[in-house]
């Protein structure tokens, strides 16, 4: 494993990088502003399309046990699963209505984060810049370690065997 394989790997590809990054950063923003102008119309839509095909995949497994022989030993799974389904559909639309202010305080939420990040797209460069900034302290804790490591042998501590030791030789 050479590291400088690696690098020069990182250097041939930099205009693929570089482009990566250019259109991550171009896609959240078209992102952010379909999200802030079609937010609570895709929060719904997705709400109902989970509804609509859990109704249909119980209704499915109950046609398909409905189509089955009645010796099949596996009509009753098909039954009790559509049954199951139903039930969970159920649920989900109890839990919808049950949340319906809190769905629109959510969409609400969206819309404004789309204004926000629409308005400051400077943000954007928040996790790029976290991430060259973590690199850097990796690379400043690697060199450092290195340096550790370079001064001696590591080994177990005699009295914590968690902690790691330089055992120091007559030459350090």
């Amino acid at each position: 494993m050479n590291i400088q394989k690696y690098i020069s790997d990182i250097i041939s590809a930099r205009e693929v990088l570089l482009i990566t990054l250019a259109t991550g950063f171009l896609l959240g923003f078209v992102y952010m502003i379909v999200l802030r102008f079609f937010g609570g119309p895709m929060v719904y839509l997705t709400i109902f399309a989970l509804l609509v095909c859990t109704i249909c995949g119980g209704y499915m497994l109950f046609q398909k046990a409905g189509v089955m022989a009645t010796t099949d030993p596996h009509k009753k799974m098909y039954q009790y699963g559509s049954y199951a389904v139903w039930f969970i559909s159920f649920i989900l639309l109890c839990c919808v209505l049950c949340n319906r202010k809190n769905i629109a305080i959510g969409v609400a939420v969206m819309k404004c984060t789309g204004m926000y990040i629409g308005n400051n797209p400077h943000v954007f460069l928040v996790p790029p810049i976290a991430c060259a900034f973590l690199l850097t302290v990796f690379f400043i804790e690697l060199v450092i370690m290195c340096h550790i490591i370079s001064v001696g042998t590591p080994g177990p501590n005699p009295d914590l065997k968690i902690i790691t030791t330089i055992k120091w030789t007559s030459e350090t």
